[in-house]
Formats: C-alpha cells, sequence, structure tokens
C-alpha cells in the first residue's frame, strides 16, 4: 500500500492521505498569488494548504502516473503556491524540485492548482 488512494473523476483526482481528502483538478496556471487564488475560485476550489501540497509532493509519481492515464497535466517539478498566508503582502509556496517550503511576495509568478472538497 503506497499510502495514499487517487480516484479519477470527472472534475479532477479524488486523493486521500495522511488524514485529508481533497479533489485536484486537473488543470493549472502560472500566476501571482492573488490571480492565482481567483483563477481557482473561479473554477470551484481554492489554493491547496500547505498540508496539501506536502501530500502532492510526496505522492508525486504516483499522482502523476493517474494524471498521465487521463491525458491531462501532471505535475511539475516547480514551485506551487499555497493558501497560506505569512502577511498581507507574501505568501506560502512549496517547492516540488527539491521539496520544501517558503514564502515570497505575492506578486511572483508562480503555478497553481485548484483543489476541492469531495
Amino acid at each position: 500500500m503506497t499510502g495514499i488512494k487517487i480516484t479519477p473523476t470527472e472534475k479532477g483526482l479524488n486523493i486521500e492521505a495522511r488524514n485529508e481528502k481533497f479533489c485536484l483538478s486537473y488543470d493549472e496556471r502560472s500566476l501571482p498569488w492573488s490571480d492565482g487564488k481567483k483563477w481557482c475560485e473561479k473554477n470551484g476550489g481554492s489554493l491547496p494548504s500547505l498540508a496539501q501540497l506536502a501530500i502532492l509532493y510526496e505522492f508525486f509519481e504516483e499522482i502523476n502516473a493517474s494524471l498521465r492515464e487521463q491525458g491531462k497535466t501532471e505535475l511539475s517539478r516547480t514551485f506551487y503556491w499555497s493558501s497560506s498566508e505569512y502577511a498581507s503582502t507574501c505568501a506560502w509556496y512549496a517547492y516540488f524540485g527539491r521539496g520544501g517550503q517558503s514564502y515570497t511576495g505575492k506578486f511572483d509568478t508562480k503555478c497553481v492548482r485548484a483543489v476541492a472538497a469531495f
């Protein structure tokens, strides 16, 4: 057992791992934080929490295999915005290249994926 359950749906991948349950959108964009937040909301979700991003990083290969099977956009080894704000002008992000989390100005452009409860 890998510690994750991934179920493809019409809207995205339902992911269950480490006491978290969320639907990951099939699409992503590269946007500044506030635009990314709006894009996620427009697509029926929100920016992922740091805990959700940690799950996406931990199970990167398994999630990408499922995305590939669905013919959808795979996760990249890049920077992803989280919903967590550090200050009014900064927010937290996760780096999927080598792992890790940090914060930076919300004006920076990073990838976003919408997540939603299921």
